[in-house]
């Protein structure tokens, strides 16, 4: 089983094309805008195997996230 992906970023053009690579390669990926989204998205769905963060967005940066 391929690994399950989490992309955070607020950039939703490059959120869509990075999404859409891995999908094609056939991973299972979920992504968020924003990084309370992406908690929360954490909380509900469990442990990923990869998560890409994105440094600077506005709200919660990725250092905090991590």
């Amino acid at each position: 089983m391929k690994p399950k992906i989490m992309v955070v970023d607020d950039d939703e053009s490059f959120r869509f094309l990075l999404v859409e690579a891995l999908r094609k390669e056939g991973y299972t990926v979920i992504s968020a805008s924003r990084g309370l989204e992406a908690l929360d998205i954490y909380a509900k769905q469990g442990s990923f195997d990869v998560i890409t963060l994105d440094i600077k967005m506005p709200g919660m940066d990725g250092f905090e996230v991590l």
